[in-house]
């Protein structure tokens, strides 16, 4: 039964992938490109986080991956955040010439 929904995990977050790709090369503005690369990064990423604890909940692999996806989810959002305010300082700069 684990095997099962660890599997169907895995799937879920190859599905998100895409999806946020998907997103990613459709969207029109870049803060919504934005979103869907952000997307693309944390949904997959709890979904074989949690696939990881259900096949090894007490161990030193669990422990990495959680660690992994902690420090995806901090530093990814230091980073969008980073990105979103140069491309309002961008298009604030570009409206004012």
């Amino acid at each position: 039964m684990t095997a099962i929904l660890i599997d169907i995990l895995l799937g879920l977050a190859v599905v998100s992938a895409w999806l946020g790709t998907a997103g990613l090369v459709l969207l029109r503005t870049s803060e919504d490109r934005l979103h869907a690369a952000t997307f693309t990064t944390v949904a997959p990423g709890f979904l074989i986080t949690v696939a990881v604890l259900l096949h090894q909940p007490f161990s030193a692999l669990s422990l990495k991956q959680v660690l992994l996806f902690a420090a995806s989810v901090v530093l990814g959002g230091i980073l969008t955040h980073s990105i979103g305010r140069m491309l309002r300082i961008r298009d604030e700069s570009t409206d004012r010439a």
